[in-house]
């Protein structure tokens, strides 16, 4: 999905991240494990997932959460491409692969955006999904070369090398989500003129 953007008025963060490929996705042993060694989708690279149990108030709820995520489905590694405030007026385009597609949007002051979204949501085939971002360096620990990944993926993947000490806020792991409850979107239909190549 490409998606262009304008900022009418106002101002609003927006943090955005690109899938990380090839795709970093961490998978569960089982139900019942409160660290579980796991497999990256290559077969020689292994990292230990360590879900952190939290003592303070504040965390049991986001604890129980990661640890439900993690022991129940699947994430997956993102590369943060966009984490800056916006002020009207100003467009942007998300593209499918690079860009910033998979975004976050929140109001810095009262503020409108248009969307311009193609192809656009359809049911069951093209449904909005939704993420929580988890912090790489909370949950997972391992050490990996550069050499020892090569290997392992092809030399291909160099661009996409595992995350290296000192990288650790450009990244994070991405748990799908059901929709939010009290999110209301409006869907319209392009009544204008036609649009010529």
């Amino acid at each position: 999905m490409t998606v262009f953007s304008k900022l009418l008025y106002g101002s609003l963060h927006v943090k955005a991240y690109d899938w990380v490929e090839p795709p970093f996705v961490l998978e569960s042993k089982g139900p019942g494990y409160p660290q579980v060694d796991l497999l990256l989708k290559f077969d020689t690279v292994k990292i230990m997932l360590m879900a952190y149990a939290f003592c303070c108030t504040a965390s049991v709820f986001r604890s129980y959460l990661l640890i439900e995520f993690f022991l129940s489905g699947a994430v997956r590694l993102a590369k943060l491409a966009v984490d800056k405030v916006l002020n009207a007026p100003c467009t942007s385009v998300l593209y499918p692969k690079h860009g910033g597609n998979l975004h976050c949007f929140t109001a810095v002051t009262p503020c409108a955006m248009l969307d311009i979204l193609t192809p656009p949501y359809t049911g069951e085939e093209r449904k909005c999904t939704y993420y929580h971002d988890y912090p790489y360096s909370a949950f997972i620990k391992y050490e990996i070369s550069r050499s020892d990944f090569l290997d392992a993926c092809g030399s291909a993947a160099a661009g996409n090398a595992p995350v290296y000490d000192g990288e650790e806020e450009e990244y994070a792991w991405l748990a799908e989500l059901e929709s939010p409850r009290d999110l209301y979107m409006r869907l319209g239909v392009y009544a204008g003129p036609t649009i010529q190549e």
